[in-house]
Formats: structure tokens, sequence, C-alpha cells
């Protein structure tokens, strides 16, 4: 039984990268959308609406992105040293605490009678998502320098995909301040959830790891090469 809902849980960690960004790139478009198609409206009225439908798309893309960090920070600790497990804890700490900070603004808005709460929820996640994105970069960069033992291919391909889904906020958020094009906000709306799909070749590693080994929550071992029967102990 115990296998069975790890086996679940790593299967549904395949899926819901897609999922994320499916949800987030449908919320950007109606939201792109209902803002190029109400130009006779007022700013404020345009504003408040768009600022309704990202609030949904939000809420419904909170619990995918919370279930796959979950599953991403379980694979980080596996087969770790303490000084990594504890580097690991610290980043989603510093994750946290903005979010933590921001919903408690939300709600605060939201009992005194303000209209903000929506939008602080929404920028709150954003933040953290991307403070995420920034330090697991930095942290999937330190484990590439250590030479980590990991798949040779995806040593690569993991840390650029993550650079080239983190990068782009610099110049986007210099755009949108310099010139203010919505189009700009979007994609940086986009980018935080695309990072996600670079879990998914460490999540179907696991995955496949786990439907051959009798351990439920313990430290798995991978395949270097499906062909062969080398072991590793961590996939980046």
């Amino acid at each position: 039984m115990g296998k069975t809902a790890a086996l679940i849980l790593d299967r549904s960690l395949l899926i819901l990268p897609f999922t994320a960004t499916l949800t987030m790139i449908i919320t950007v478009v109606i939201c792109y959308l209902n803002d190029i198609s109400n130009v006779q409206q007022t700013f404020s009225k345009r504003y408040d609406r768009i600022i309704n439908i990202l609030f949904v798309g939000v809420t419904i893309l909170f619990p995918q992105i919370l279930v796959i960090i979950i599953g991403r920070f379980r694979s980080l600790l596996e087969n770790q040293s303490v000084i990594n497990r504890i580097i690991v804890y610290i980043i989603h700490v510093i994750v946290a605490i903005p979010l933590t900070g921001v919903l408690i603004l939300a709600g605060t808005d939201k009992i005194s009678g303000g209209h903000d709460w929506q939008m602080f929820s929404s920028v709150g996640l954003l933040i953290s998502l991307y403070l995420y994105c920034i330090l697991h970069t930095i942290y999937v960069f330190y484990l590439y320098i250590r030479e980590r033992n990991a798949f040779q291919w995806s040593k690569i391909i993991g840390p650029i995909w993550f650079v080239f889904c983190t990068l782009p906020v610099i110049p986007c958020t210099i755009i949108l301040e310099i010139y203010y094009s919505h189009i700009e906000t979007y994609f940086i709306f986009i980018f935080p959830v695309l990072y996600c799909l670079g879990f998914v070749y460490p999540f179907w590693l696991r995955a496949k790891a786990r439907n051959r080994s009798s351990v439920v929550l313990g430290p798995l071992t991978f395949l270097n090469d499906p062909d062969q029967e080398t072991l590793v102990a961590f996939p980046i």
C-alpha cells in the first residue's frame, strides 16, 4: 500500500509540470485577450478584470506548484551530506518567508475591506517562485561544480534549462519598467512555471527507480544508463 501511494505520487509529479504550465499559459492568454478586447473601458476596470482572472489562475496553479516543489525537495534531500541537506532546508525556508508575509498582508487587506488582496496574493506567489528558481539554480550549479555522481547529459541540460528560465526575468522587468509593455508582464508569469519542466526528467527517473525498488520512502538508486546496470545516487 505504501509503495503504491509512493508510485502514485511519483507518477503524478510527471504530469503536474505540464498541467501547471498549461494552467499558466491559459491564464496569461485570457488576461491578454481581455486586455486588448476592452480598450474602450477605463484602465481601472480592465485592471480589476485582469487581476481577477490572474487570481483565479494562480489559485488553480498554487497547489500544483506546491506538490512539485515538495517532490523536488524530497528528491534533493536524498543521498546528500548533512551540509547539503541544511542548504536545501535554508533555501526552502527563505522562499517561504516572502510568500507567508505577502499572504498575511493580503489577508489583512481583505479583512480591512481593501481591494488589493488578490494582487498581493498573485505577486507574492510570483516573487516566491522566482526566488526559488534563483536559489535552486545556484544549488544545482553547486552540485554540478562539486561533480556529484549524476547522469552525464542531465548534468548539462538541467542547469542550462534552469538558467534559460531564470535570466529572462531581468530584461523583461527592465523593459516593463521603461516601456510598460503588457506582453513582458505575461512572460514574467510564464517563465517560473516553465522552470518546473526541468524537473520532469529527474521525476521520471525517480518513478522508474521506484517501480523496480522495494523502497517506499527511503533513498533510491538510479541507473546511469537505461541499458546499463551502473547505479548512481542522485539525478540532478
